[in-house]
């Protein structure tokens, strides 16, 4: 699912993932809503973000994805693209990725 980061702080999550976009033909996603504000932050990111290693075969998993969207609550979307490469690259130190780092940040510049 996507983290939902508002600009007034804090985290969520945007309901439940779905299958791989363009793999499949006839495939049907989950619909859902959410009432977004101003500088609010949306990420959309592939197994390759969570499943990422460090040279301890730790995965950056879902959690430390969690606690570092926290943190970026204020920050611009290309600073926050920026932030998370380095914050991968760090991780994973000399680990060469097995999968594909493909995310997207979305800012939601209100109406």
């Amino acid at each position: 699912p996507a983290i939902w980061i508002p600009a007034s702080g804090g985290i969520g999550e945007l309901g439940e993932g779905g299958p791989l976009i363009g793999l499949l033909p006839a495939v049907s996603f989950p619909q859902g809503t959410a009432r977004l504000s101003q500088g609010d932050l949306l990420l959309f990111y592939t197994d390759g973000v969570t499943d990422c290693e460090n040279e301890h075969e730790e995965t950056f998993g879902l959690d430390r994805l969690r606690a570092w969207a926290a943190r970026q609550t204020g920050v611009g979307p290309n600073e926050v693209r920026q932030k998370l490469i380095d914050e991968l690259s760090s991780f994973a130190g000399k680990r060469r990725h097995p999968d594909d780092l493909t995310f997207l940040i979305i800012q939601y510049r209100g109406t």
